[in-house]
């Protein structure tokens, strides 16, 4: 038996039983970890759902609002705009 360094302990070999509970609580651990990235790749979108037929309906709204509006109002036009298309 090769001699022990002071300070250290010896471990005892895991049992095959011991072995397979880690593997199981890794496994486990993946699908609780998994979970909130999963519901946020599938999280719905906010609003009511834009029917094609809407979207040039809409694009000519903002369109026809006025230009002199302040900078708010033509941020807001702007991403509207942009969301409508798709960019």
């Amino acid at each position: 038996m090769p001699a022990q360094q002071p300070g250290r302990l010896q471990r005892a070999a895991m049992s095959e039983e011991h072995k397979a509970a880690l593997a199981k609580g890794r496994a486990e651990r993946g699908a609780v970890r998994g979970y909130p990235e999963a519901l946020e790749r599938h999280r719905p979108c906010r609003g009511r759902r834009r029917t094609p037929d809407a979207i040039p309906h809409r694009l000519r709204s903002i369109e026809g609002q006025p230009a002199h509006a302040d900078a708010i109002s033509r941020l807001h036009q702007l991403k509207e705009k942009v969301a409508c298309l798709g960019w």
